[in-house]
């Protein structure tokens, strides 16, 4: 999650979103380590923007030891979160930091691969966002976003279901039923927003679930 919130999740404690949200992420980034596997293995370095409480950079880190992984969020909760769970893993290739999709604080070309999982909504200036992610990620590299689309089907969400807690079902649910249409974002948007950076690829809005996602590549 990033800082500027632009929906009803502002004030949201992320220890709610680290404890109740924690099955449905981890079944999610473990599915997304296969989508990458062929990228991951041949990658120096990984960077998560808007890493939140590090799920994605862990579960990783563990299966990728020569791996120089960062996760950055400018929320201070979130580092706290992300890093209280990193000790929990005993993982030394995992780096949390402070910091801002707009003002990336690496060197250009420096990153093999970029991720960024449900944040971009979040972000004060999206296509700063995305420029600094095009900078900092080295030719032939790629960038994989997702994250709430608007144009879902809200029966979508009942697929859910099981995979998730019962405080998640009673009080997070509702809200994503009612809200998602209003802080998610299109893919029309977002390639709007892509055009003329440089990307090759665009996003797509899920005809199955509710997201929108792209695999990106510079060329």
């Amino acid at each position: 999650m990033f800082f500027s919130f632009k929906g009803p999740l502002v004030g949201l404690p992320a220890f709610f979103y680290n404890r109740f949200g924690v099955k449905i992420n981890i079944l999610f980034f473990k599915f997304l380590e296969i989508l990458l596997y062929d990228y991951l293995k041949e990658a120096e370095r990984v960077l998560d923007v808007g890493t939140g409480p590090g799920h994605f950079p862990i579960i990783i880190g563990r299966i990728y030891n020569n791996l120089e992984i960062y996760g950055i969020d400018p929320a201070d909760n979130m580092i706290s979160e992300a890093m209280r769970n990193l000790k929990k893993s005993g993982l030394k290739n995992i780096h949390f930091l402070k910091g801002d999709s707009a003002r990336i604080d690496f060197p250009s070309e420096y990153f093999d691969v970029v991720t960024s999982n449900f944040s971009i909504k979040h972000w004060e200036n999206q296509k700063e966002g995305l420029k600094e992610i095009f900078r900092v990620l080295k030719k032939g590299g790629i960038v994989w976003i997702v994250d709430v689309s608007k144009n879902f089907d809200p029966k979508m969400l009942y697929d859910f279901i099981p995979l998730v807690s019962f405080e998640y079902k009673i009080l997070f649910f509702p809200v994503l039923k009612f809200f998602m249409p209003k802080i998610g974002i299109s893919a029309d948007e977002i390639n709007n927003l892509i055009s003329g950076i440089g990307f090759r690829g665009s996003f797509r809005d899920s005809p199955y679930l509710p997201f929108t996602y792209a695999l990106l590549k510079k060329p």
